[in-house]
C-alpha cells in the first residue's frame, strides 16, 4: 500500500482529531496547531497516518505518531524525517522525543 504524506491543513483538522482519538490521545490542541502536523494518506485519501510537534519556543517536542494498521511500516522513517523538514521551515532548531516505548527506539 502506498501513502501520500502532506502537511496537514485546516481542512483536515476535524478528520485528524477524530483519528488521534481514536488512538486515545489528548487533541486539545490539535485545532490551534494543526500546521505542526504531517498526514499521511492512502491512495483512497483516507487519514492512516500522522505526527505531531508540539512547539516549545525553538525547540519542538516530537508528538501524536499515530498509524493505522494499514499504514506501511517502512514509511515511518520517511514520515518522520518530512516531519523534521516541516519543523526547521517552523524555524525549530531541535526536536526532541519522550517515550516509554523500546520499539520507538529503532527510529532515532
Amino acid at each position: 500500500m502506498s501513502a501520500v504524506f502532506l502537511q496537514a491543513s485546516e481542512e483536515d483538522v476535524d478528520e485528524l482529531i477524530e483519528f488521534l482519538g481514536s488512538a486515545k490521545l489528548n487533541v486539545e490542541e490539535v485545532q490551534n496547531q494543526y500546521d505542526y502536523y504531517l498526514i499521511a494518506k492512502n491512495q483512497n485519501g483516507r487519514l492512516i497516518g500522522a505526527a505531531g510537534l508540539i512547539p516549545c519556543g525553538k525547540y519542538g517536542l516530537l508528538r501524536s505518531c499515530v498509524f493505522a494498521s494499514s499504514f506501511p511500516k517502512e514509511k515511518i522513517p520517511f514520515l518522520i524525517e518530512h516531519l523534521l523538514v516541516s519543523a526547521s521551515m517552523h524555524k525549530l532548531e531541535s526536536v526532541y522525543m519522550a517515550t516509554d516505548k523500546i520499539s520507538s527506539i529503532q527510529f532515532f
